[in-house]
């Protein structure tokens, strides 16, 4: 019922906004709640620029959709990484 996706970034993407992530292995019936997990050390500059709004709001997808077709991830520093929580509801 529910999965916990890490995305680091290991040097400066040369696209910007950074591409689609997928997230594998879901029910593609099942809807989820995606959120992502504060952490201690918060990096100010994740998705300032308004380009991924679930980021601060939340969303709920289809587990074929978040498995298929993915969502906007947020810019990041290189050498950080981000922890998305995906809750069965």
């Amino acid at each position: 019922g529910e999965a916990l996706f890490a995305m680091a970034a290991l040097a400066t993407s040369v696209c910007a906004p950074t591409g689609l992530v997928r997230f594998p292995g879901l029910d593609p019936d099942a809807r989820y709640r995606l959120t992502p997990v504060p952490l201690a050390a918060h990096v100010p500059a994740y998705g300032t620029d308004g380009s991924t709004p679930w980021w601060t709001e939340g969303a709920a997808l289809p587990g074929r959709v978040l498995a298929e077709a993915g969502v906007q991830m947020p810019t990041i520093f290189p050498e950080h990484l981000v922890l998305v929580h995906l809750t069965r509801i």
